[in-house]
């Protein structure tokens, strides 16, 4: 693409590489094209899940509109953003690199919040939803913002579509093998006289009768990848590096599964991975600030091919991204 200026990719990182199949929004498009054009009263904050195709998105706007383009690092400072003010609209990517959970730890965000508030030059400023949502319980970061973009999750339908045009060695699909009756129970919670209780409904067993509702035959594919957006909840990124770790000759439902499934965790680790989720890349000596035992915390999920360390930055494996969702969530931590 043509009139790009500026643009400088900071820490690009080899991961966001599968989130450039992300599906995007035509209005939710419209509406960061507005604002890198300072149509909105002030900045806009595009959000998105690790490794969703954020960065693409915004990448792609940049170049679009010619504007600057910034890739933040872990580490980075609020002078790098405030310099790029300067240099006309401004992209910036990664804004959740700009804190640390600790006391003292929130100068540079704050410093660039500021900043932001005060200038007239259009923003759009790229966000890890988890630290969103954590940043407007603590430090009201949505107030700084005239509007905010949300990634859409996509469904099997689009998966299947991306996936199987992308890959030419595809498996052969295939039904779980099942020793189950042809009705099983399904929960359902109702509200009885104030009181919600839980009540089995019996339920026709699709792997068993292999029809749909509609009466017509299951299809092994369309179960898989159903069961792909369920793991990945839609995140097209996720979606895409489960599918390349569990390929194989013959592909069933039962074994799409993200990394580490079934790891057990204690609260100081599962703590390391909340902070990895919210920041998707983490530098070493960060975990030593936030953790006593750091060291044999991210070696435990090292172990469990949760995370990856090179050059000093630690990584989400995008494969693990559900599994940090449910064991940070389980614990209840933000």
């Amino acid at each position: 693409m043509t009139g790009q200026r500026g643009r400088e990719a900071v820490g690009e990182d080899a991961g966001d590489a599968a989130g450039e199949f992300a599906p995007r929004h035509e209005d939710d498009v419209a509406t960061v094209e507005r604002a890198i054009r300072g149509e909105l009263a002030g900045p806009l904050a595009v959000c998105g899940p690790p490794y969703g195709g954020r960065h693409d998105l915004l990448e792609h706007v940049a170049d679009a509109a010619g504007a600057t383009y910034r890739r933040l690092d872990p580490g980075t400072d609020a002078a790098t953003v405030r310099r790029a003010l300067d240099d006309g609209p401004l992209v910036v990517e990664g804004c959740h690199h700009l804190y640390e959970r600790r006391i003292g730890g929130f100068d540079d965000l704050d410093a660039v919040l500021r900043a932001f508030a005060a200038t007239e030059t259009p923003v759009v400023a790229g966000w890890n939803s988890y630290a969103w949502t954590y940043l407007a319980h603590v430090r009201d970061v949505d107030r700084t913002f005239a509007e905010r973009v949300e990634s859409t999750p996509a469904n099997a339908a689009d998966l299947a579509a991306l996936l199987l045009n992308r890959y030419d060695d595809l498996p052969t699909f295939a039904a779980n093998p099942t020793t189950d009756g042809a009705v099983t129970t399904r929960q359902v919670s109702i509200t009885l006289r104030g009181r919600t209780v839980s009540v089995p409904i019996p339920v026709p067993n699709r792997r068993v009768l292999g029809t749909g509702l509609d009466g017509g035959e299951v299809d092994p594919t369309d179960v898989v990848f159903e069961r792909l957006a369920a793991v990945s909840m839609g995140n097209v990124g996720v979606a895409t590096a489960i599918w390349e770790a569990t390929r194989r000759d013959e592909l069933r439902p039962s074994d799409v599964a993200p990394a580490g499934d079934g790891i057990d965790l204690d609260r100081e680790t599962a703590f390391c991975l909340r902070v990895l989720l919210s920041k998707e890349r983490v530098a070493r000596p960060e975990f030593d600030r936030l953790v006593d035992h750091a060291t044999r915390a991210l070696a435990r999920l090292r172990r469990a091919d949760v995370i990856t360390v090179e050059d000093g930055i630690v990584r989400l494996a995008p494969a693990a991204v559900p599994t940090a969702v449910r064991e940070t969530d389980r614990r209840g931590l933000q």
